[in-house]
């Protein structure tokens, strides 16, 4: 009694979107803070922020029954001016708000490289990026990209599937000089804006078929220019910043880190059940919907989505 809630108020309004009618709890607080105090308000994107950056808050400390855990990719799509780089900023905002600035990633990633060195340094982080359409196309440019640039896609698809287990690097001949960067779960969470043309225009088939478009959540605007909204200078809400960092500090009475947080060791995250029975059932759904749709569109570059529905849906339910 008199202590401050760690959930924010959740006012609901006839207007909102389907979707958000039924999310709960800090997730739901920070898309309408964002909405509400953007001069351009992108719901979608909105959530897309708040997703990837709670899920590289929760990173290495939490895994779903079927132990998947809280790393994800987004994709904001909106055109140009319509708004998308304010949950851009906000995720960002509500991070160093927490006292997590070792979270946050840099804005730009220079090489494949870099992106190991920093998951070494700091394994549970987040990237929110700009203009990502132009990363992603010179790192999916496989006839003219140089190499380095090249591995940025090809590490973020490997360290999507490696959250669970150990991230064994590479081996090189001078060891000595240059030893093999080893990560336990490491947890890499990234949310970039862009607009519709440079986005998709970024891809090929070939991203289709090798399941790096498979990793990305993608959340385009349904409406690219929103009435806009009297900016207001509004801090973020004290109850966000003490749920977020009540999410960074693990489940209560569980140790998620004995031996300490570095890469090297290895992490015993906590185990969230799930909600309910009818929760167990509805996951059971989702796979045998999704083994029917693979069967269906066998031989196809479609299978390598397909593949990743009850995954990410499962993420998604984890980090709510």
């Amino acid at each position: 009694k008199g202590e401050p809630s760690i959930v924010p108020a959740i006012v609901s309004s006839p207007s909102e979107p389907n979707w958000l009618r039924g999310l709960g709890g800090p997730l739901r607080g920070f898309v309408e803070y964002v909405t509400a105090t953007a001069p351009s308000p992108q719901p979608l994107l909105a959530l897309g922020a708040g997703l990837t950056a709670f899920g590289a808050i929760a990173g290495r400390r939490y895994a779903g029954p079927t132990d998947l855990r809280t790393n994800l990719y987004c994709i904001g799509i909106a055109d140009s001016g319509g708004g998308k780089d304010y949950p851009l900023k906000s995720a960002a905002s509500l991070i160093v708000e927490a006292g997590m600035h070792h979270v946050l990633g840099g804005a730009k990633i220079a090489s494949g490289p870099a992106l190991i060195t920093s998951l070494k340094k700091q394994p549970n982080i987040l990237y929110t990026i700009d203009e990502i359409g132009f990363l992603l196309s010179a790192a999916a440019n496989r006839l003219r990209s140089p190499k380095y640039i090249l591995e940025i896609m090809d590490n973020m698809t490997e360290f999507y599937s490696m959250s669970d287990s150990k991230y064994l690097g590479t081996d090189y001949a001078d060891q000595e000089e240059r030893p093999r960067e080893v990560i336990e779960q490491p947890c890499l969470c990234m949310f970039g804006v862009t607009t519709p043309n440079v986005f998709w225009s970024s891809l090929s088939s070939g991203n289709v078929g090798d399941g790096s478009l498979a990793r990305m959540i993608i959340l385009e605007s349904e409406n690219n220019y929103p009435d806009p909204q009297e900016p207001v200078r509004t801090d973020i809400p004290v109850s966000l910043v003490l749920a977020a960092q009540a999410i960074g500090e693990g489940a209560e009475g569980h140790n998620a880190f004995p031996l300490g947080e570095h890469s090297s060791q290895r992490p015993k995250p906590f185990n969230v059940p799930y909600a309910s029975d009818d929760a167990r059932d509805l996951a059971r759904k989702i796979r045998l919907t999704q083994t029917d749709l693979l069967r269906a569109h066998e031989g196809t570059a479609q299978t390598s989505i397909i593949a990743r529905l009850a995954e990410n849906s499962q993420k998604l339910a984890l980090i709510k």
